[in-house]
């Protein structure tokens, strides 16, 4: 009996050896991610971005229907070599934001658009809903989409 139980306790040594060892080396450590968030500040909101190297093109749409004409600035940190589309959909409440470069570079971590709140501060209260990201599109520099799974 002793026998058969020090042959059972090898096998388990053995093979949790072998697991242990097949679980490290082929452990891969999980990709950056980029990603885009609104950051509320004193009397505006940014939108923000970061690229983890391969985002080239950028699409999305921020619902807030108190955004008004000329309370807006786009490309807010970008470079020139960036084209950055911003288009206001007052009727429905949004602002359509797009931008890309000519030359397919990716795009570079940036506040891509700022706007400037009514009411004087972003505090986001019950009575005026924090403005959200909708129809969120990454793409790459061969137009394949690479949104993370959060902003879908």
């Amino acid at each position: 009996m002793f026998k058969q139980l020090s042959i059972a306790v090898a096998a388990l040594l053995i093979a949790g050896v072998a697991f242990g060892q097949k679980g490290l080396t082929d452990y891969t450590a999980p990709e950056a991610t980029s990603d885009l968030w609104v950051e509320a500040g004193k009397g505006s909101y940014n939108v923000e971005f970061i690229n983890s190297g391969d985002v080239a093109g950028v699409q999305f749409d921020i619902r807030d229907k108190t955004i008004q004409e000329n309370g807006f600035t786009c490309s807010g940190t970008l470079s020139a070599a960036f084209q950055t589309s911003c288009v206001l959909h007052a009727e429905e409440g949004f602002l359509r934001v797009i931008v890309f470069s000519m030359d397919s570079a990716t795009v570079p971590d940036a506040t891509i658009v700022s706007v400037r709140t009514t009411g004087g501060a972003a505090s986001f209260t019950a009575k005026q809903a924090r403005p959200s990201l909708s129809g969120v599109i990454f793409s790459d520099n061969q137009g394949r989409n690479v949104t993370p799974d959060h902003l879908d």
